[in-house]
């Protein structure tokens, strides 16, 4: 990361490194300590949401996620940095025009940094027309534009993603959101219960609940009939045939 900062420092001719030295605060008086302290309320009962990734928006943008998604995984809360931020990954979006104007402010730099130390990827969705004629309001030059671009990639390895308009920037955001669902295993019994009944042939995530209510385990599912899985209301003959099939045949490994 050093490195990083060494060549955006040749780049732009900032140094974006600032004193590690601690500030020593002294101690204050707080009258408030001395007080007896209110009875603390019993914590509110958390929700269960281990089943889906939590999807952090920043408030600015929070227009640009579908509301198909479950709203109790999304926190729309000012991220002071990315724009989103989906599991582990960090996502920025900008207009052309609005990073040149962040670049040549000097806030663009340090916030990239500051975001490629603290997760572990980082994604920037440059969205609009990118024409090199919109620097001309702004009085900075092309050729610092490009070598910043091409070390925001290589150096600060943050993937750069050219989006044409709203419209294509939201498709890349839910592709992303399901992407980065898929990666991203259930870590709860219930969950994986649920994977597990769902890995059977035909079986959708919704039947797959249905069959675990009524049969409370895994276990009790897999042990039953041709004729029992035939005639459960989804399923069916061809279904409960494939499913046996697979449940039955021997493990044939190659190696």
């Amino acid at each position: 990361m050093r490195h990083a900062f060494d060549r955006l420092k040749q780049i732009t001719g900032r140094s974006y490194l600032k004193d590690q030295t601690p500030s020593v605060k002294s101690p204050e008086f707080n009258p408030g300590a001395i007080l007896p302290k209110e009875p603390t309320q019993a914590p509110k009962p958390v929700k269960d949401v281990s089943n889906s990734i939590v999807i952090k928006v920043d408030p600015q943008v929070s227009d640009l996620l579908s509301s198909q998604h479950n709203t109790d995984s999304i926190e729309i809360i000012p991220l002071h940095g990315p724009s989103f931020v989906i599991g582990h990954l960090a996502v920025f979006r900008y207009r052309f025009l609005d990073l040149i104007h962040e670049l040549s402010s000097g806030v663009l730099l340090p916030k990239l940094l500051k975001t490629a130390k603290a997760y572990e990827k980082c994604m920037l969705l440059l969205e609009g027309e990118r024409s090199m004629e919109l620097l001309k309001s702004v009085k900075i030059h092309q050729k610092t534009v490009l070598k910043t671009i091409l070390s925001i990639v290589l150096d600060l390895n943050i993937s750069l993603i050219p989006t044409a308009s709203v419209n294509e920037t939201k498709q890349i955001l839910e592709l992303l959101i399901t992407h980065q669902t898929a990666v991203n295993p259930p870590t709860n019994m219930r969950s994986k219960q649920e994977h597990l009944i769902m890995a059977l042939p035909g079986i959708s995530k919704l039947l797959a609940k249905r069959l675990l209510n009524t049969y409370h385990t895994p276990i009790k599912i897999l042990n039953l009939s041709e004729n029992q899985f035939q005639e459960l209301s989804g399923i069916g003959a061809i279904k409960s045939q494939q499913i046996i099939a697979l449940l039955h045949t021997l493990y044939d490994d190659p190696q």
